[in-house]
């Protein structure tokens, strides 16, 4: 039973092969089967069709062909199709060819004979649908997973902001299939939340699948947190002070003399309010003197937080000037 399980399992060396029986023992395992190459089939049969008629065509053998998307029985015999409605039809079809002269010794009056093969045949088609319902339904069953993915937040208009603390990640709670919840890949997922219509002040907004994009057959069972709490200010424009970041001192022997900043002072819009009333000046990334000997100039970025944004899009480079003189004797 292991071995005919594994047929279904995409990882094994024998999903993509044929398993033959021979006399009730085990003859071969995941065996590459002959495709048709006379194109009489159309392109909405798959791979087991096509082996199946071109076993027909290279042999004198009766394939039987089961499709669990169309729930139908198709017979193959010498190149030709034949679709059966029924399993009276199933029957008729095999007996009519086990009666081939020479296909086996008849020692046993023809309705025992009758009689045997048909129970033979309902139950190897009994074995087949339960065997086949099993497989479906483990892949169907219904799991849970857990997942962390990031909180993104979106689409505010130009003259507010978001300021203070906000969440930065969420875990989802789903369910699903195995199938569907191996297919998620929590890197390009995300929680988005959209600000186009967000209010001035303190909200809260809750965070449910209109927030996230799920695979369709995925259920979103829970999620932590449940909501995120926002504040939105208006912006006000403002000048701001730049300060260069000054990270130890010169050399021995030489000193700082001055720093000058290009420009000293930017247009900025900061939150209204209490939000922007701590910012009186930003500062350039650091500028380490500890190997500077001489009069240097370099181009530094602004530091600034997320809530103060610049009047003209983009922070400009800022040009400083250290003047460095050798300390006197």
């Amino acid at each position: 039973m292991p071995l005919i399980l594994s047929i279904f399992d995409p990882g094994s060396p024998g999903h993509d092969g044929a398993l033959i029986v021979q006399k009730g023992i085990f003859a071969s395992f995941g065996v590459r089967l002959p495709v048709s190459q006379s194109g009489k089939l159309s392109n909405d049969y798959g791979t087991r069709h096509q082996a199946g008629m071109g076993l027909s065509e290279k042999t004198d053998a009766l394939v039987l062909v089961v499709s669990e998307e169309r729930g139908q029985v198709s017979i193959f015999y010498k190149g030709s199709l034949f679709l059966m409605q029924t399993e009276n039809q199933i029957f008729e079809r095999v007996l009519s060819y086990c009666q081939i002269p020479g296909f086996f010794q008849q020692t046993t009056p023809k309705k025992q004979i009758r009689k045997a093969f048909g129970l033979e045949l309902l139950g190897s088609l009994a074995v087949a649908v339960a065997l086949w319902i099993t497989i479906i339904a483990g892949q169907g069953e219904l799991l849970e997973k857990v997942i962390t993915i990031p909180v993104e937040y979106t689409a505010t208009s130009e003259d507010v902001v978001m300021t203070g603390e906000k969440a930065k990640e969420a875990r989802l709670h789903l369910a699903g299939t195995k199938s569907d919840l191996d297919a998620i890949s929590p890197s390009a997922m995300s929680v988005k939340i959209n600000l186009a219509k967000a209010a001035i002040g303190k909200q809260t907004v809750l965070i449910s699948e209109e927030n996230i994009r799920l695979p369709r057959r995925v259920k979103l069972v829970d999620v932590d947190p449940s909501s995120v709490v926002i504040s939105i200010a208006k912006l006000t424009e403002v000048e701001l002070t730049l300060k260069p970041q000054l990270i130890g001192t010169p050399p021995a022997g030489f000193k700082l003399v001055s720093v000058i900043a290009k420009p000293d002072k930017i247009s900025v819009f900061i939150p209204s309010g209490k939000g922007g009333a701590s910012f009186k000046s930003l500062t350039t990334t650091p500028i380490y003197l500890y190997g500077i000997r001489e009069n240097t100039t370099l181009f530094c970025k602004i530091i600034s937080p997320p809530s103060i944004q610049p009047v003209n899009k983009h922070w400009p480079d800022i040009e400083v000037v250290l003047t460095v003189q050798p300390n006197s004797k």
